[in-house]
């Protein structure tokens, strides 16, 4: 017999694998469950320890980008 509850969960795991734009997904209590290796490789966090602290000061010590003098 199948666990279709862990069957569900590894073909949610596998479809926000394979976005590639930078994916988290967070828990009701803001923990995150899961963060997708794009999102990983833009924040240099690494992808099994991904925390929600870490990623707020990433973002607050980057520096603003200007999309207009990077998109062609």
């Amino acid at each position: 017999m199948i666990n279709t509850p862990l069957l569900s969960a590894l073909n949610l795991i596998d479809v926000l694998q394979s976005i590639p734009f930078g994916t988290v997904l967070f828990a009701p209590d803001r923990s995150v469950l899961f963060a997708n290796a794009t999102a990983s490789r833009l924040t240099g966090l690494p992808q099994e320890e991904f925390n929600l602290t870490e990623l707020a000061r990433l973002l607050k010590t980057r520096a603003s980008v200007n999309l207009e003098n990077i998109v062609a």
